[in-house]
């Protein structure tokens, strides 16, 4: 799980069940992407391996910036990949327990996020406001099977956004970390059954 500021903290406050009720049609409008988030970052950002300096892959990568222009893509982050997803018990925000998420999702060797990236702690990863979404018990569990779903990683993360401009920051040990800045449009947390833990959409979709 990546580390988390407790100072950098963005609290969203959606209620549950309007917000997993406009979360579906969001997604059917949504474009999802064979191959999933890495493979939708590298043609993005133009990564084509030891071909990327090329003008064949330069042109794909900047036709497809054009497409994905204002469109809206669903993508799937699996138990494996939602390192970024975690939990407290705190109430404080609403929900029976708290979901934490950094907005720092990566794929490959890029990542996506919400802003563009200012500067990297010392593992290298940006330093993100911590968003933070209140979740609600299903029906039958407790806050503590909560902890040790989040805990043995049996949550996934269902990701609505919408690309708006590449970003890279420059690394202390030399090379650079690159990736998408996109809006996010709505967030889903599940478990690995698909049952909902907490929703979140963005104002006004």
């Amino acid at each position: 799980m990546l580390a988390r500021s407790p100072v950098l903290l963005l609290v969203l406050f959606p209620v549950l069940s309007l917000a997993e009720g406009r979360f579906d049609p969001l997604r059917k409008d949504a474009q999802p992407f064979d191959g999933g988030l890495g493979d939708f970052l590298e043609l993005y950002l133009g990564d084509c391996g030891q071909a990327s300096s090329s003008a064949n892959c330069k042109s794909r990568s900047q036709q497809f910036q054009a497409q994905a222009k204002g469109k809206r893509f669903y993508a799937l982050l699996r138990e494996d990949e939602a390192g970024m997803v975690g939990m407290s018990d705190g109430t404080a925000h609403g929900g029976d327990f708290t979901v934490e998420i950094t907005p720092f999702f990566p794929g490959n060797e890029h990542a996506l996020t919400n802003a563009v990236p200012k500067k990297l702690d010392p593992r290298g990863y940006p330093i993100l406001p911590v968003l933070m979404i209140p979740g609600t018990l299903p029906p039958g569990e407790t806050v503590d099977d909560m902890i040790r779903l989040f805990k043995n990683r049996g949550v996934r993360l269902e990701l609505l956004f919408t690309p708006e401009e590449p970003w890279a920051v420059a690394r202390k040990t030399g090379g650079k970390l690159t990736g998408v800045k996109a809006r996010l449009d709505a967030m889903q947390v599940t478990s690995r059954t698909g049952t909902v833990l907490a929703t979140w959409v963005a104002p006004g979709k």
